[in-house]
């Protein structure tokens, strides 16, 4: 799904979270966050805007930490983490489901990224949607 930056609301700290347009689209709804201050736009009205408006929302760091980069290939290190993780990377799979969901690529993507920084970013993520199969093998 792509939502235009013209029908994305705002919502505190410079931030913005997908407006009522976005909210009608069928479909289930994924936003990933990862720039410097990414924490800064995961604060409590996304949190609660995932919950209410039922989407899944992932940031590269709290919002009192930096998003790193990752040297290897030009992405930040979250955004590394979370492609290996949606490939089907072994640790990230959800056996019963045969496949990568949610909730395993978050505990994934946390787990990575804070043992490849060295405990200095931390990813969280939130879902209005509980979890559901992202990827299969």
């Amino acid at each position: 799904m792509q939502c235009g930056a013209s029908i994305w609301r705002r919502c505190g700290r410079g931030a913005s979270v997908p407006g009522p347009e976005c909210d009608r689209r069928p479909g289930r709804k994924l936003l990933f966050l990862d720039a410097c201050h990414s924490g800064n736009a995961y604060n409590r009205t996304l949190l609660a805007s995932a919950e209410t408006d039922r989407f899944v929302a992932f940031s590269a760091a709290r919002a009192d930490e930096e998003a790193l980069g990752f040297k290897e290939d030009g992405h930040g290190v979250f955004t590394h983490m979370l492609i290996e993780g949606l490939k089907g990377d072994p640790d990230a799979l959800e056996r019963l489901e045969k496949g990568v969901t949610v909730y395993t690529l978050a505990i994934f993507v946390n787990l990575k990224v804070r043992e490849r920084t060295q405990g200095k970013q931390t990813p969280e993520f939130r879902s209005g949607q509980g979890s559901f199969v992202l990827a299969r093998e």
